[in-house]
């Protein structure tokens, strides 16, 4: 298995110039393929889990192509929930686990508190700046929800103040780039219960970035918002060419929903934005 992936790894990159676009796509083409010719659902999840285990090495992670490598990451996780949902015999509408869902009302309650800000005005820019590019797309729109709010604030605050790194998904170290299935757990922790679905698709998916910010002035609500802009332009935006892991999370068409989480870190004039994404939340109700 190794010998193999590190052969696709280097087909893949010899020749083109090392492009970020063009590796993330040679590479998943090829660990596609890799899935289609195992027959049963064991192996295909093997296999993936086997690239998650090699690409989360000191070698691959602290190469020079480390952004590629956490890319591949990520996406065998999205294909490893996509192959299990697919094969799990539960529907969307009616049951979770044995027992009846409904959906999860928006509380309305605020979960973000900066100085000077108008946070109303910093949601309503973000939640634009996601429908207008999901309209060019003719995709419906995605609305608000406190829920998702509250959990991206308490991650956006975890990277401020426990973990004080740029962007990481990693719940417990060690979990890797984008572990689907702990993710999922975290959210449960909260109450947030995701429905498992037929068609295969996953039921969330999680964006963060961080810059620079600064301001002393007795509104500071535009100026929160360019700096979020940049990570909108140059990151999530970025990838729309090749569709990156940030661009499918807010492109996903079966996406309703989403809720942002923005923390300041005044002593290093940085800020940390977390966006969660999700199809209608669900709620187990009392027996």
């Amino acid at each position: 298995m190794k010998k193999l992936f590190l052969g696709v790894l280097f087909g893949a990159f010899i020749g083109v110039g090392m492009s970020h676009a063009v590796g993330i796509e040679s590479l998943t083409t090829a660990i596609d393929k890799q899935v289609e010719k195992r027959s049963s659902l064991k192996e295909q999840v093997s296999f993936l889990e086997q690239i998650q285990a090699l690409v989360r090495t000191p070698k691959f992670k602290n190469s020079e192509y480390k952004d590629i490598f956490a890319e591949l990451d990520r996406y065998s996780w999205e294909k490893i929930a996509k192959l299990q949902s697919t094969n799990t015999p539960s529907t969307q509408n009616s049951t979770n686990n044995g027992e009846e869902v409904q959906t999860l009302i928006s509380d309305g309650t605020s979960h973000i508190q900066i100085n000077n800000v108008d946070i109303q005005k910093v949601r309503d820019a973000l939640l634009s700046w996601h429908n207008e590019e999901r309209s060019s797309l003719g995709l419906s729109p995605l609305s608000y929800h406190s829920d998702l709010e509250r959990t991206a604030g308490e991650w956006s605050d975890i990277l401020r103040d426990e973990l004080r790194t740029s962007n990481t998904h990693e719940r417990v170290k060690g979990d890797g780039y984008y572990n689907y299935t702990k993710l999922l757990g975290w959210f449960e922790e909260r109450s947030i219960v995701y429905p498992v679905l037929w068609n295969g698709n996953i039921s969330f998916s999680e964006n963060v970035g961080y810059g620079y910010y600064k301001c002393s002035s007795s509104d500071c609500t535009n100026t929160l918002i360019s700096s979020l802009k940049t990570t909108w332009t140059n990151l999530f935006m970025k990838e729309k060419s090749y569709n990156g892991a940030h661009y499918r999370a807010l492109s996903l068409p079966q996406y309703t929903q989403m809720g942002i989480g923005v923390s300041i870190d005044s002593s290093k004039n940085r800020y940390y934005l977390v966006v969660h994404y999700s199809v209608d939340l669900l709620e187990k109700t009392a027996n």
